[in-house]
This record gives structure tokens, sequence and C-alpha cells, in this order.
């Protein structure tokens, strides 16, 4: 029996809604449909996993359909939605000392990437994992912060925003490195555990695949997933950069 969370779906309804509206509401000849597919591309990414069959599937059938909510929610959809931000959105923000301040220590890449990586290993533990499952505002919480933090992860690679430059060539590749050498931590014991870690499963009625084989599938998932995202943006960073430094000389 599947169903839909209703405050998952108004939080997604709200802020597509507040976008479009603060989009659409420019003159013509200011309207980028460029940025809007993007944005909207992420967001209908996050509704499609967080709203319905693909949800509940992850919270009482299969452990690998939970490893893609959590692709989406940090991997796939923060770019996409990074991407379809006019340069202009954190105005508001910078026009305030403090909340300036703020926004660039959050943003600082070694910031960011320490925040992400902390939320990410910490929620994959099987006490916190367990209590997300059974708790769904928990769980709420839990996507939430999955998202924040990888959207902050996102911003020094990908910043569109005025105020916040993206990384050098050598520095970009540096961080998209690391990132991908950081999800061993949680890739490893999940991947390579003799048992099953997370007990929600163990009851699980779908039969084509146990409980064990369905955690390596899902610790694979997340490790490929984020592995080719990342080793993809490295090689394209250091053939830009090459092509750059060539017309340099």
């Amino acid at each position: 029996f599947f169903y839909f969370h209703v405050e998952i779906l108004v939080t997604i309804v709200a802020i597509q809604g507040f976008y479009l509206f603060k989009m659409l509401s420019k003159p013509k000849s200011q309207q980028n449909h460029n940025l809007i597919l993007k944005f909207t591309t992420g967001m209908l990414l996050i509704f499609l996993v967080t709203v319905g069959p693909i949800h509940e599937i992850s919270e009482s059938y299969l452990f690998s359909a939970h490893m893609l909510q959590h692709v989406v929610l940090t991997i796939i959809a923060p770019p996409l939605i990074l991407a379809g931000l006019p340069n202009n959105m954190l105005d508001i923000l910078f026009n305030i000392r403090l909340l300036s301040r703020i926004c660039l220590f959050l943003v600082h890449p070694l910031v960011a990437f320490f925040l992400f990586n902390l939320v990410y290993a910490l929620w994959h533990f099987p006490v916190l994992y367990n209590l997300a499952l059974n708790v769904h505002f928990i769980h709420f919480f839990e996507h939430a912060l999955f998202f924040s933090t990888a959207f902050l992860m996102w911003i020094p690679l990908l910043s569109p925003f005025k105020q916040i430059s993206v990384l050098s060539p050598p520095l970009k590749m540096m961080y998209l490195f690391f990132l991908s050498v950081g999800q061993i931590i949680v890739f490893a014991p999940i991947t390579f555990s003799e048992i099953v870690l997370y007990s929600r499963y163990l009851n699980s009625p779908v039969t084509v695949i146990t409980p064990l084989q369905d955690q390596i599938i899902g610790g694979i998932l997340m490790k490929i997933s984020g592995g080719l995202i990342f080793l993809t943006l490295f090689i394209v960073t250091f053939f830009n950069w090459a092509k750059m430094e060539e017309n340099r000389v």
C-alpha cells in the first residue's frame, strides 16, 4: 500500500511555486527558460524519489531503493537545482553582513566538504538509520539535511552566484578527488559487511534477492553513482584546464 506524504509534497510544491513565481514575474526578455528547466528537473527528481512508491519501497522493502533516494538527493538533484538558480539569488542575504558571513563560511570548500561527509556518514550508522525508518519526521529531517549539505558541497564546484567564485581547476580536481574518496567511509562497511546492518529489511517480503545481497547492491549503487559523476567532472575539468592553458600560450 503506497501513499503520499503530504508534508513532503507541500514542501516541494511550495519551493517550486515560489521559484516559478519569481522567474516568470520578470519581463519576458529577462526570463531564462533554460534555468527553469534545470531547476524544475531537479525538483521533479526529488518528488519522484520522496513521494509515493519509491519512498515506501525504500522504507520497508529494499535498502538499495533507499540508496537510490540518497543518490538523487545528494548527487543528482542538487547540482541541477543549483544550475537553475539566477546569479542574483543570494543578493538579499549578502546585503546583511551577518548572513553574508554565515553564507561564505558554509560554502567554504573545507566546511562544505566536512559537513556533507559528516552528515552522510552519521545517518548511515545503523542506530540513526533505523530510527529514521521508524519515525517519519526524523526521516524527513534526515533527507532535508542530506539535500542541504549536498547543496553546500556543490557550490564550490558550480556556483552561479556572483558573490561566490568557483574553485580554480586544480583545486576543483582535488576537491572532486577527495569527495570520491570520502564516500569510502560509508561504502566499505555497508558493501563488505557479512551481516545485514539494518534490521528493518530482515523481514522484507522481497524474495528475488536476500537482504544481504540487497545491502551489497545498495552500497555499490552509492559508490558507483557518486564515483562516476565525480570522475566525469574531474576529467571535464582537467581537459578544460588544459585547453585554457593552451590558449594562454
